[in-house]
C-alpha cells in the first residue's frame, strides 16, 4: 500500500495520537503474554521467528510489526494486500485501519487491497471500529465468565483469561469432575483451523487430504473436500503462479517437463519466493483460490464441523459458551447439564495463509532487514524465501440461533449459573423422591 501513500502521509499516520495509543495497547497485552513465560518486551528484537509469530497472534499482522509504532504503521501501508491480510489488519488494527482508509479516500486513491475490503468485509468491521482492540474485549469478557464460575464455586484451575490461547478458554468443575470451556463472543466467532495437503499429481480423491483428520470429522469433511474440488482448478493455477526458478522447492510437485508427479505435495506447506508470491496476488490468483468468506459464495458445513474441531483438541472441548445466546454443548455432554447442542450453521472459509520472510537484525546498528538467498540459476539473483499453508477454517454463522435456557454470562436470574445448578440438583433430588412400588402392585 505505500505508493498509495507518500512517505509524509506515512509520518502523520506515525505521529497520530490515536495510532500510538493502539499500538500503546497491543505492546501491553504483548507484554503481558511475554512476562507469564518468563519473557520481557525488551528482549523483542533478539526473539526468533516463530517465538514472534506466537506472542504477537492476533495483536500484530507479524513480528516486526511490533517493534516500533513505525513499524507498525509500516507493516500495514507495506502489506500485500490480500484479502484475509486487509481482513486481519481490520480485525485487529481498526484504528490504524481507519485511518488509512480515511487519508485514502482524501486523496481520492483507493489502494486495490482497500477496494476489495468491500468483497470480504461486513457490518462487523464497523463495530470493531468503534470498540477497539478486540483481544482486550474478549479477554474481558472471557475473565467475567471465569469470576462468575468463581463466584457460584465451580470454577476450575484457570483463574485469568488468556484471550488468545490456543486451549481452551476457561474450565469449571461438576461434581467433582473438570471440564474445559471454549468462549466465543458472539455467533459471527471464528472457530479453530486445520491446514489442507494438495497432491496434484495424484488420483482424483487422493489429492485433497486433511493434514489432521480429526478436525473434521467425516460429516465436516464431505462438505470441505467438495468445496477444494470445486477451487482445484483456481488453486493450481495459484500454486503454479509460485513457481520461481530461484526456489526450487516451489516446483518439486512437478516434473522438468511440466507434469504433476504423483504423491508429491504442493501444499501443506508451500515454498516460493517473496517476488512471486506477490505477483500472484496482484493477479488476483490468490482471491480466485480462496472461498466461503466475505461476500464470496458461502461453504455451509454442519455444526458437527466444530464439534469435531474441538473434540479433537489435546485437551478436549465439550462446552461452548456463546455471547447473548448462553451455554451449549458439543461433540458430548459429560457433565449432564441442562442445556441443548449448539446446533448452529457454519461455514467454511478457505484461503491461503502466508508465514512471512525471515528477519536480520544488525546488532550493531538496530538495522532490520529480511534475509535472501541466491538464485541456482543466477548467483547475482538474490530473493526472499516465502512460504505458508492453505487453510480451511470455521466460522459461525447462525445469528439466529436459539438460545440456551441457561448462561455463564449471569449468575442470578432465571438463566443464570444458580438457576442451572439448582435446575439439576432438583432433577436429582426428584430422582431420590420418587416413591418406592409397593409390593402390591
Amino acid at each position: 500500500m505505500q505508493d498509495k501513500l507518500s512517505e509524509q502521509q506515512v509520518d502523520i499516520l506515525v505521529g497520530d495520537p490515536a495510532v500510538n495509543g493502539e499500538f500503546s495497547s497491543k505492546v501491553q497485552e504483548l507484554n503481558r503474554r511475554l512476562r507469564k513465560n518468563n519473557l520481557d518486551y525488551q528482549m523483542w528484537d533478539g526473539m526468533n521467528d516463530r517465538q514472534h509469530e506466537i506472542f504477537s497472534d492476533n495483536l500484530f499482522l507479524n513480528g516486526e510489526c511490533a517493534g516500533s509504532v513505525k513499524d507498525y504503521v509500516h507493516g500495514a501501508v507495506e502489506s500485500c494486500g490480500c484479502p484475509h491480510t486487509v481482513e486481519d489488519l481490520h480485525h485487529h488494527s481498526p484504528v490504524l485501519m481507519s485511518k488509512i482508509e480515511a487519508m485514502q479516500n482524501k486523496q481520492g486513491q483507493y489502494n486495490e487491497s482497500l477496494s476489495f475490503l468491500d468483497e470480504i468485509v461486513d457490518s462487523q468491521v464497523e463495530r470493531l471500529l468503534v470498540e477497539g482492540p478486540a483481544s482486550e474485549k474478549i479477554q474481558k469478557s472471557e475473565q467475567e465468565i471465569i469470576d462468575n464460575l468463581a463466584a457460584t464455586g465451580i470454577v476450575g484451575s484457570m483463574l485469568t483469561a488468556d484471550a488468545n490461547s490456543n486451549g481452551p478458554d476457561a474450565e469449571f468443575v461438576i461434581d467433582g469432575q473438570n471440564y474445559w470451556l471454549e468462549i466465543k463472543e458472539n455467533t459471527n466467532a471464528q472457530m479453530g483451523d486445520g491446514s489442507i495437503t494438495y497432491f496434484p499429481g495424484n488420483p482424483d480423491g487422493e489429492r485433497f487430504v486433511p493434514s489432521d483428520p480429526k478436525k473434521f470429522g467425516d460429516d465436516g469433511w464431505t462438505v470441505t473436500h467438495a468445496a477444494l474440488k470445486a477451487k482445484e482448478e483456481d488453486i493450481l493455477a495459484w500454486l503454479t503462479a509460485l513457481i520461481d526458478p530461484a526456489r526450487p522447492a516451489s516446483s518439486k510437485w512437478r516434473d522438468e517437463d511440466g507434469s504433476l508427479i504423483p504423491g508429491v505435495r504442493a501444499t501443506g506447506t508451500f515454498q516460493t519466493t517473496f517476488r512471486a508470491y506477490e505477483a500472484a496476488q496482484q493477479a488476483g490468483l490468490q482471491n480466485k483460490a480462496s472461498a466461503g468468506f466475505g461476500r464470496l459464495p458461502p461453504v455451509v458445513a454442519p455444526p458437527s464441523y466444530i464439534d469435531k474441531i474441538y473434540a479433537s483438541k489435546k485437551s478436549p472441548i465439550y462446552y461452548i459458551q456463546i455471547g447473548g445466546k448462553g451455554l451449549y454443548w458439543l461433540d458430548g455432554n459429560p457433565a449432564n447439564l441442562p442445556i441443548p447442542h449448539f446446533d448452529g450453521v457454519i461455514g467454511v472459509e478457505l484461503r491461503p495463509r502466508p508465514s512471512g520472510r525471515t528477519k536480520l537484525i544488525n546488532k550493531e546498528t538496530g538495522e532490520k532487514t529480511y534475509k535472501t538467498w541466491s538464485s541456482p540459476v543466477d548467483p547475482e539473483d538474490r530473493v526472499m524465501h516465502y512460504s505458508g499453508a492453505y487453510m480451511a477454517s470455521a466460522r459461525f454463522k447462525s445469528h439466529d440461533v436459539e438460545p440456551s435456557p441457561y448462561t455463564l454470562e449471569e449468575v442470578e436470574g432465571p438463566r443464570g449459573i444458580k438457576a442451572m445448578l439448582a435446575a439439576m440438583q432438583g432433577r436429582e433430588d426428584q430422582v431420590l423422591d420418587e416413591p418406592e412400588e409397593s409390593e402390591g402392585l
